[in-house]
């Protein structure tokens, strides 16, 4: 009877083991997939609105309106990276550099303040970690 319970006990294991390492490794391949233009994309997203914020100029609201959804794009696809949505952080990465293009016809740059580097994109292990 002990004999049965082993065998019992392996093949559940085995059963709730196998999913769960596949499933694994099909989100490490897909985060390693989308680390290289999520991370860059963020990155240059980063750059994009601080560049604008610290050293642009506009009268008008239509540009303030761009670069507040360019923000809220950023920071919705670094809500997506701490939940591993990759792809969908990309979306909002694009979405996000398409506002900072949009705002920067609005904006004349006046300073040269240097961007602090205090927000970054790194790849760890298999994932994306923002640091800032």
């Amino acid at each position: 009877m002990a004999n049965n319970f082993g065998a019992f006990l392996a093949l559940i294991m085995t059963i709730v083991m196998v999913p769960a390492l596949l499933w694994l490794l099909i989100q490490s391949l897909r985060a390693s997939h989308y680390n290289k233009p999520v991370r860059e994309g963020m990155n240059r997203a980063y750059q994009g609105i601080q560049n604008l914020k610290l050293n642009g100029s506009t009268t008008g609201n239509t540009g303030r309106m761009h670069l507040a959804n360019a923000q809220e794009h950023f920071d919705m696809a670094r809500t997506a990276i701490q939940s591993s949505r990759y792809k969908e952080a990309l979306t909002h990465v694009q979405l996000a550099e398409l506002n900072i293009q949009e705002a920067s016809r609005y904006y004349k740059i006046t300073g040269n303040h240097p961007i602090p580097p205090s927000g970054r994109l790194i790849t760890e292990g298999s994932g994306l970690v923002w640091l800032g």
